[in-house]
């Protein structure tokens, strides 16, 4: 049952990533790799919005980060790095998002989600701070939300 919604997270997320923002990763110094994006959460599927707790709305955004530890053979032995996220998002004027960062745990993968009012063509500027190690990590990216 939990691998099936894993495997439905997953694929939902590919998709979402075509019409709602590019998948960006950045390769670490020191080992890892860490996935993020955001799309608006109308895109998940009623079960899978249900089960994370999660409100589905063309008005709401999230923000999903996963960090793989690198293997012997780069990404094709990756495993699930559990690491402390910690997400800004602010506006153009300079007003925060609220949103508060939740671990999602499914065993070889563990993503960190958080959800998050938007506005139509608002572009949200995000200062992610991950530390999987001892090394924190800062990503930095704008994204421009359409909800029409």
């Amino acid at each position: 049952m939990i691998r099936n919604i894993l495997y439905s997270i997953l694929a939902t997320l590919i998709t979402f990533t075509a019409y709602a923002s590019e998948d960006r990763q950045m390769e670490t110094d020191d080992g890892y790799i860490i996935h993020y994006n955001t799309f608006i959460t109308n895109f998940l599927t009623a079960e899978i919005a249900r089960s994370y707790n999660i409100t589905r709305s063309k008005k709401r955004a999230m923000l999903n980060v996963s960090v793989r530890k690198i293997g012997k053979d780069k990404v094709a032995q990756t495993t699930a790095a559990a690491s402390t996220v910690i997400a800004k998002a602010t506006n153009f004027i300079g007003q925060e998002k609220a949103m508060k960062i939740r671990q999602i745990d499914e065993g070889d993968a563990i993503y960190y989600i958080a959800d998050f009012i938007i506005a139509n063509q608002e572009i949200i500027k995000f200062d992610i701070k991950v530390t999987p190690g001892e090394k924190t990590h800062t990503v930095k990216f704008e994204q421009k939300f359409f909800i029409d």
